[in-house]
């Protein structure tokens, strides 16, 4: 047997004193610790890189507020002749970086104030003689509306026609039916 001081006792299978147990475990806790810490250390400095890169690239790419770079478009019904009509800007997808506008007509305050009863609002093409299109109701067109603030009818609906109506009354004969608003192009 030796004494307590780094050498081994007889009958202990190995065990070594020169090297005590707790410096060993503390060791390989320490190397452990080391590691993880390093591990998270690169992977935060890592995600610091990417988000530092693509706030340049947001950057680079356009302007913080893009909606100041959207341009609205001029109304086609500049040159156009609207009785009982008003010409309205809408914004169709709002939430888009760049909404996107269209123009619309709708009646105007006199038209709207006016009791209507008994029939429905619908689009007539005079010189074609034929009830056409619909009128917008956000984004489903429909052929006739029942109320007058229901009237919105698209540039593109009106543009292609010479002289179009909105007409009150039964849609099934048209040539009796009310004319209540006219868009003629200019």
């Amino acid at each position: 047997m030796h004494d307590h001081h780094g050498e081994s006792f007889a009958g202990s299978g190995g065990f070594s004193t020169s090297r005590p147990c707790w410096l060993f475990l503390w060791r390989k806790m320490f190397n452990r610790v080391l590691f993880r810490s390093a591990s998270v250390a690169v992977a935060a400095a890592s995600l610091g890189l990417v988000l530092a890169q693509g706030a340049q690239a947001a950057e680079a790419s356009g302007p913080a507020n893009p909606a100041a770079a959207c341009q609205t478009p001029a109304s086609p019904f500049k040159g156009a002749k609207l009785d009982g009509f008003k010409a309205e800007m809408v914004m169709n997808f709002p939430a888009h970086p760049c909404p996107i506008y269209a123009w619309v007509l709708r009646l105007d305050e006199e038209r709207l104030g006016r009791r209507y009863s008994g029939g429905e609002f619908f689009l007539y093409d005079p010189v074609g003689k034929v009830k056409f299109g619909g009128f917008l109701g956000g984004d489903i067109m429909t052929t006739t509306v029942s109320k007058p603030e229901y009237v919105s009818v698209s540039q593109d609906t009106v543009l292609p026609v010479g002289r179009t109506e909105v007409r009150y009354g039964n849609p099934k004969n048209p040539a009796v039916a009310r004319v209540v608003a006219t868009a003629t192009r200019g």
